[in-house]
């Protein structure tokens, strides 16, 4: 560990707490409110408490009080499970609370000494300095990944004198504000920018028919067909680069990370992608299409995408505008298939209607389209740009808050080592005593 500020000291999380706990095991809790709420695993994220989902434990007041299950504020709470290693261990202060709340056995409580500022701890939790030594504890279990409540009582935390944590808490409160207002308006841009997107393909979308456009199928349109079943077991050949579902996006490629796979001469004339041709996902995201613009003819495609060739009467950009409006309004959607993951089967595309004005309309329209689309990209990042820079810097203020160089120390204020050895007298004076064996006296023969 690094050397810290004259006056500060490291201490374990089970060093500041008085008790540190899992929750009670609730089966089946309900939504009607019959009885004392309980939080759900997922109402834990960093720094944040959320209470605008809970279930009911059917407990009474009287019988969590008898079990110490009731939280109160100021109290801790930690993730101890979760399919993402980025929800597990993190943390959470309760706040001021006007009723009684409990915890299920998903999450876990630390119960601090009143000589340690409980938001300080969760600011500390959310520090890389901190937050390292969580990840180096997590462990993954049948595709679940937890945290065990005895290692995590042994994280160490930089710990300074108590009028310091006050002050590091406000100065970080000040600025986490600030932070936020900021990612609320970069989100907002954002959400407009969504909007935007859908408005202008709508009117693209009216102007065509107003125009006085032939709604046809893709299938009388167009040349389509899947890309090859990838099987490197089977695969013979010279290897050869390919799209995957993941390569194409919205109005572009993705190519840094192409793969290969062996193909047959016979299958790369088969399976190439020429410039103007179409590509489309086939699950994922159905229907997510770009146009591949490039000249290189030295790649193919797999089975997870279409290839589609338009006939003469079609431009390709106008193709793909006019299918992401489809999929964006909704109109693709009866043609998707599967429960749970959604694919566009090659027969169902084929099938989708598009408006197919003049080559000169589709031209002018997609102009307009595409010269809004191009400011929506230079807008969207530059908010994407704002929110990495926003990230760093919330880091880089934890950081230096635990490193102590965010606020002034005071010489005048109780050192750290003196408060845990306070601490520590307060838990063994509080600890029940154990009774000493009594001994029988001998007695004389």
């Amino acid at each position: 560990m690094r050397e810290l500020p004259q006056g500060w000291a490291w201490a374990t999380l089970g060093e500041l707490s008085t008790s540190v706990s899992n929750g009670i095991f609730v089966s089946r809790p309900g939504v009607e409110p019959d009885g004392v709420p309980i939080l759900r695993i997922n109402a834990v994220r960093k720094l944040k408490l959320h209470l605008d989902d809970l279930r009911y434990s059917r407990l009474s007041h009287q019988e969590l009080r008898d079990r110490d299950a009731l939280l109160t504020e100021g109290n801790l709470l930690f993730t101890r499970y979760s399919g993402s290693r980025e929800y597990v261990g993190v943390c959470a202060a309760v706040p001021m609370l006007i009723d009684y709340l409990t915890y299920p056995d998903k999450l876990i409580r630390a119960r601090l000494a009143s000589a340690i500022d409980a938001s300080y701890v969760a600011y500390a939790f959310a520090s890389p300095v901190v937050r390292d030594q969580v990840d180096a504890i997590l462990r993954t279990t049948a595709g679940q990944v937890g945290v065990a409540s005895r290692d995590l009582q042994r994280v160490r935390i930089p710990v300074p004198p108590l009028s310091e944590q006050q002050r590091v808490v406000r100065a970080v409160d000040e600025y986490v504000s600030r932070l936020g207002v900021a990612d609320c308006l970069l989100s907002s841009v954002g959400q407009r920018l969504a909007n935007l997107d859908s408005s202008v393909l709508a009117e693209a979308h009216q102007k065509a028919l107003d125009s006085g456009a032939e709604l046809r199928t893709i299938g009388s349109l167009a040349e389509t067909s899947l890309g090859k079943m990838l099987d490197a077991d089977k695969s013979s050949g010279v290897p050869t680069l390919y799209l995957a579902n993941a390569n194409v996006r919205w109005g572009h490629f993705d190519i840094d990370d192409l793969r290969s796979v062996a193909l047959e001469p016979w299958e790369v004339e088969k399976f190439r992608v020429s410039r103007g041709d179409v590509m489309v996902c086939e699950g994922g995201e159905p229907g997510r299409c770009t146009v591949w613009q490039s000249g290189r003819t030295d790649v193919t495609f797999q089975k997870a995408l279409h290839r589609v060739r338009v006939s003469e009467s079609l431009l390709p950009e106008w193709f793909a505008v006019m299918l992401c409006e489809a999929v964006v309004s909704g109109r693709v959607d009866r043609f998707l298939t599967g429960t749970t993951i959604k694919h566009l089967p090659q027969q169902q595309l084929r099938q989708i209607e598009l408006p197919v004005p003049s080559i000169d309309a589709q031209a002018a329209i997609f102009r307009s389209v595409d010269e809004v689309s191009q400011a929506a990209v230079r807008t969207r990042t530059a908010v994407d740009g704002g929110s990495t820079r926003s990230a760093k810097l919330s880091k880089d203020l934890l950081v230096a808050a635990f490193r102590g160089e965010l606020v002034d120390h005071d010489p005048s204020d109780e050192p750290a080592d003196v408060l845990l050895a306070r601490i520590r007298a307060e838990r063994e004076a509080a600890a029940p005593k154990k009774s000493k064996p009594r001994t029988r006296k001998a007695t004389a023969q």
